[in-house]
């Protein structure tokens, strides 16, 4: 009992840094010692399925508290201040950058390995142009809020799902991040908030479908191409702070463009924040450092 009340407590603090784009709770599962169990734990389901049920819904079920309460307070904080969030949010993300680098170059620089890089930041170069694209005419953009889905979007929000699932794995990158990335953090966020199920049910099954693919997917590629795929996620992380940015810059536009006079007060908070987030990530991130990941 004691046990379960731990893994539990270890889930509410997952899930809580989950939530917040740039923070990894693959990272923070890592520093609780807890990571190989959950990867072991979800590719061995069959193996010992009473033993390892028991500890993935203990986990899940702490993630869904620190999921849902840590929630309101990110909703809340979009929606007075998107400006000042969004530049933390990007902070939160471009900390992660060194940590990454330092993993994925090693001791010797190899061009194959690069190559990773360069092919994720070329991905999310394209999703974030297209992104743009989009906001434009289906108001999707970073932080709209959608209530209801049309099919692509219903299907949109499975994928994304999915590859948010698969990156909770990986440490030092984020789910939630990926969602910043396709434009769906903050209705899934709303939807967490307002229990939202015509929203939620397809993140559902994404995220289902990306922990029961991604776990041996992530074994098999840290196992035999570790450098590769930490080149691979770099690109990502590189890519997706991008969105936040663009949010920010945006918004701060509009505001000189009215002649506000609180421009000048929310630019300065923008710029405390970005550094204060910048730092909270890498100094979070560096923690993990030495910490690799083995496959159990």
């Amino acid at each position: 009992m004691i046990e379960m009340i731990k893994i539990f407590t270890y889930g509410i603090f997952i899930g809580s840094f989950e939530v917040v784009p740039g923070i990894s709770g693959g990272t923070l599962a890592l520093l609780l010692n807890i990571y190989e169990l959950l990867i072991s734990a979800i590719i061995n389901i069959k193996t010992d399925f009473k033993k390892n049920f028991k500890f993935l819904a203990t986990i899940v079920s702490g993630m869904g508290i620190g999921i849902y309460v840590f929630s309101h307070i990110i909703l809340l904080l979009n929606e007075h201040y998107p400006i000042e969030t969004n530049c933390t949010l990007a902070g939160l993300i471009v900390g992660l950058i060194p940590t990454i680098f330092k993993k994925s170059i090693g001791e010797k620089f190899s061009f194959k390995n690069f190559l990773a890089f360069i092919l994720t930041l070329i991905f999310m170069i394209i999703i974030n142009f297209i992104s743009i694209i989009n906001s434009l005419d289906t108001n999707i953009s970073n932080g709209t809020i959608l209530t209801s889905l049309n099919l692509m979007q219903f299907f949109k929000f499975i994928f994304v799902g999915s590859l948010s699932a698969f990156c909770l794995m990986l440490p030092g990158c984020s789910g939630t991040m990926i969602m910043l990335v396709f434009g769906i953090y903050f209705s899934v966020i709303n939807a967490i908030h307002s229990f939202n199920f015509l929203i939620l049910m397809p993140v559902g099954v994404g995220i289902l479908l990306g922990l029961v693919f991604g776990a041996k997917t992530i074994d098999y590629c840290f196992t035999n191409f570790a450098k590769a795929t930490y080149f691979g996620i770099l690109g990502l992380i590189v890519g997706s702070a991008f969105t936040p940015f663009y949010s920010s810059i945006n918004l701060l536009v509009k505001l000189r463009q009215q002649l506000n006079n609180e421009f000048l007060v929310h630019f300065t908070l923008s710029i405390l924040f970005l550094l204060i987030g910048t730092i909270f990530s890498y100094y979070f991130s560096k923690k993990t450092n030495d910490l690799n990941f083995k496959r159990s």
